[in-house]
This record gives C-alpha cells, structure tokens and sequence, in this order.
C-alpha cells in the first residue's frame, strides 16, 4: 500500500485531533466528553491517532534499507531450521513434510503453490499461518503440562512464568509472524490478569494487543495477516453472542462442535470481504472443511512439537503421520468437488463497500432499527450490481 500523500497523512493525523479539541469544548456546557462512560469513543480516537502515526512512519521510512533481525530471532531461525530437517525422518510425501513444518513452524518456504491454492479453495488457508488457533492450542498443551504444579501462590506463578516463557518461545521460533504476535501478546494479557486475580475485557485485551504491537512495528498496519487476523478476532468476538442465543443446546458433544462452528462462521463472515480483495477466491465448502480440519490441528499439532522434542518415540511418530496424511487427504477431497470455489474480482471499492454493508447489517442484528437493514440492503445491492457490470 503505498502512503506517500503528505495531504493523507496530514488528514488522519487532524481528525482525531479535532475530536479531542471538540471535546474539551464541548465538556465545558455539557457532560463531560472526557469520562469513563466514553471510554469507547476515546478507543477509536487513540486507534485512528495509532493509524496514522504509523502512516507517517511508513512515508518517512519508505525509503530506508530494511533493517537486520535481531540476535534473537536469528537464533530462532537457526533453531526452527534444525527442527525443520529433522521433519524429513518421517514417513511423509514432500507436500505432506511442507504442510507439516508449515502448521508447526510457520516455515513456508518449502509450500508449494499449488498446496496454497487448494487450502485456500477449500476456506481453510488460515491452518497455514500460524495464528491464535495455534498459540491457543499451544498454551493450552502448555497448560496441561503444567497443571501438577500446586495451586499455592509460588505454584500459580511458577506455572505463569514457565506458560509465558514457553508461549513466546513458540511465537519467536515460528517467525514472529503478526497473527502469533497478537495471539501471543493477547494470550500475555489474558494470563496476567488471571494471575493477578483481575476481570479482563475482551475488547480491551484486542485493542491493547494492537496497540502494543504498533508501537512496537508500525509496519505491521499494512500486513495481510495483521489485518485478518485482527478483523477475525473482532467478529469472533462480536458474532459469538448471536449465534449462543439462537437455541440452548444440551448434548455436550453437540454444543462442542456448534460452539466451533460459531467460531468459523464469525471469522469467516469477518474476513470474507478482505480476503476477496487479497486472493480473489470465494470457498463454498469452507463450512465443511473447518470442523474436520480444526478437530485434525488440534491433534496433530501438539503430538507434532512432542515429537519433535521426543522424535525417537515411534506411536508419536505414526500418529503424526496419520493425522498429517489424513488431513491432507480431505482438503484434496473438498477440493476435487464441483464448484468448490468461485473466482471474484475485488477492488478497494468493493471492498469499502462490502464491509460498510456488513456493519450496517450487524448493527441492525442489535438495534433493531428499519434504517439500518435498508441501508445494509442497499449496499450489498450496490455490491451485486458492480460485480454483475464487471
């Protein structure tokens, strides 16, 4: 995304600006702009003013050389490299050892192309990035290692420190790619406040995730997976109540899996536009593909980082053969049925409008208000139409 209009800069840079000069004026005959009860307002004026720092960070910056890793990640690289070849003492296909160092490592330099593109037919693109469905997997393996410990105060924090050590040691070997890193810092920030015995917003752990990770690398704004994975967590985060209200469900192995699909479905209603503006693919199987899949990772991912600390234990070692050629075997199969996956042309506009379109029919789910759902109505109309003229 090339930022080199000084005037756009210069324009994010006013408006939050002007709402925080508006609102001291405004504090003065009113109520008070400036308190707790508008802390949600106060959230998007310091996220707009994050953005566009971080705009005017990647003007002034667009023409310095990229700078070296650091020592650190260097080293993790060294270390993901040596894990990596130790994946080819398995019983595996070359795509099924690729596919397998990819979901484990993060390491996508050996991923064929043409494994992306059926994954990506498929709905399930997101299994190749390691994302918070892998930090969350992960954490909770680490967890469950470590549940002996006793629930004494020196035991609760023996087991935070070790989780937290542990947890960014995975973030760190796998790459640090955006979606670990914010997985990572709102994992941090979920598992400090247990430990300190305090409540924790979800919002709020989104939004301060985000933030840290800016002001940390600013670049991180324009990055494909910073941005859908952000956009899925805010509508996994915002579409789950919807979806728990539509009927109580008593078996647990039937709320298990609705509960997953929720998940899916929110984050895939999320990310549906973004994704048509990166990779141009609509999936009509992704439904299908992300319950099997999913239960597969959950599975194949911790017996895989066992068994690489453990690679001389031979029923790890087949079950994550198994799983790993099972998995594979179902994505080729979802993607050799007819009309697995539309092709659509999206461009900026489209994508403006298709996400102005979506809010509009959120906020209607809530409010319940006429206007909004003709609104919705209107630009999803709009939508169709542009799409039918191209």
């Amino acid at each position: 995304m090339n930022l080199r209009s000084d005037l756009l800069v210069g324009g994010l840079l006013l408006i939050p600006f002007a709402l925080f000069i508006s609102a001291i004026f405004f504090s003065l005959f009113d109520k008070p702009l400036l308190s707790y009860a508008h802390r949600w307002m106060w959230g998007c004026v310091i996220a707009f003013l994050v953005m566009a720092l971080a705009a005017l960070y990647t003007v002034s910056r667009d023409d310095t050389p990229p700078l070296h890793a650091s020592p650190v990640k260097e080293k993790a690289i060294l270390f993901r490299q040596s894990l990596v070849e130790s994946i080819d003492e398995l019983s595996l296909s070359d795509e099924e050892k690729s596919f397998l160092a990819t979901i484990l490592l993060g390491y996508r330099e050996s991923l064929q192309r043409e494994t992306r593109e059926k994954f990506a037919a498929t709905g399930i693109s997101h299994i190749l990035a390691v994302s918070g469905f892998h930090v969350a997997i992960v954490c909770g393996f680490i967890s469950t290692i470590f549940a002996w410990l006793p629930r004494s105060k020196i035991g609760v924090w023996l087991r935070y420190l070790l989780t937290m050590t542990l947890l960014w040691g995975f973030v760190v070997t796998t790459g640090m790619a955006p979606s670990a890193i914010r997985a990572g810092t709102m994992l941090s920030f979920y598992l400090t406040g247990r430990v300190l015995r305090r409540e924790s917003d979800s919002y709020n752990t989104l939004a301060a995730a985000a933030f840290c990770m800016l002001v940390y690398n600013p670049h991180y704004l324009f990055d494909i997976g910073f941005q859908l994975s952000y956009t899925a967590v805010f509508f996994i985060l915002y579409l789950r109540p919807f979806f728990d209200q539509i009927g109580p469900l008593r078996n647990p192995i039937i709320r298990t899996l609705w509960q997953w699909l929720a998940v899916c479905l929110s984050a895939q209603i999320g990310t549906m536009f973004l994704s048509l503006y990166y990779f141009k693919r609509f999936s009509l199987v992704f439904v299908l593909a992300n319950l099997p899949v999913m239960l597969f990772s959950t599975l194949l991912i911790p017996m895989g980082l066992l068994w690489l600390l453990f690679p001389g234990f031979i029923p790890l070692q087949i079950g994550v053969e198994k799983l790993t050629h099972w998995t594979i075997a179902f994505v080729y199969l979802l993607y050799e049925l007819p009309g697995a996956s539309l092709m659509i042309s999206f461009d900026i506009y489209s994508l403006i409008t298709g996400y102005a379109a979506l809010i509009a029919g959120l906020v209607y789910l809530f409010k319940r208000r006429p206007w909004q759902l003709i609104l919705c109505l209107s630009l999803f109309a709009i939508l169709l139409i542009e799409r039918l003229v191209i």
